[in-house]
């Protein structure tokens, strides 16, 4: 994509190994990046549910302790923003249960994820710029 921040191909690898639990490969990988980067690197991370919340808190930790210089947006919980993620939405704003409850909120899911998308641009395209 031209004119594309270079750490969108982070993004695809982050929801990669967050989804396979992968986690102790992924970080040797941050390091890596960030060891070699001279920029500080920006991750956008999405937790739908509880222990999404739980696990994402515990990479933010991570990633806070290898660069202490990363952005972290993220769509989650209490934990990942207390554990220093730039919370956009919560989880308990968008968790919706049963096939009624869903097509009753459709409108509001469709919302939620052409909102997401656009947000994961506008962060990403910052690139190296202020935020």
């Amino acid at each position: 994509m031209p004119g594309a921040c270079p750490y969108i191909n982070h993004l695809f690898i982050l929801l990669f190994f967050v989804f396979h639990f992968d986690i102790h490969l992924f970080l040797v990988h941050l390091f890596l990046c960030s060891f070699l980067s001279l920029t500080p690197m920006k991750y956008y991370i999405i937790a739908g549910e509880a222990s999404g919340d739980l696990h994402g808190s515990n990479l933010i930790k991570e990633l806070k302790n290898l660069d202490e210089e990363a952005t972290i947006r993220c769509w989650g919980g209490d934990l990942m923003q207390q554990a220093g993620g730039e919370l956009v939405k919560h989880y308990k704003e968008l968790a919706f249960m049963g096939f009624i409850e869903v097509v009753k909120n459709l409108p509001a899911i469709l919302s939620n994820l052409k909102f997401c998308k656009g947000d994961i641009q506008s962060f990403f395209t910052r690139c190296g710029g202020a935020d």
